[in-house]
């Protein structure tokens, strides 16, 4: 995705700051809704784009994967 940042979440993940960042920051990026669940399907679905299988995950438009909010929060801050 090279045209902005891409925002795996659901609610009460975490992403909510995240989202508000890149906001505040004028980046763009899309969110596609993850809901943590102990379903295997859901489960494997998240785990294609974080093998933790955990939300928030945060794609950068190089196409590297950040996770963990606070990590993500950071480097956004760091970048700009």
């Amino acid at each position: 995705m090279s045209d902005g940042y891409l925002v795996y979440g659901a609610a009460g993940s975490g992403s909510t700051p995240v989202e508000a960042a890149l906001t505040l920051l004028g980046e763009p990026y899309r969110v596609v809704e993850r809901t943590v669940s102990s379903a295997a399907a859901a489960a494997d679905e998240m785990a294609k784009v974080n093998p933790l299988r955990q939300v928030p995950a945060l794609v950068l438009p190089s196409g590297e994967l950040m996770t963990e909010s606070a990590a993500i929060l950071l480097w956004l801050t760091e970048r700009h």
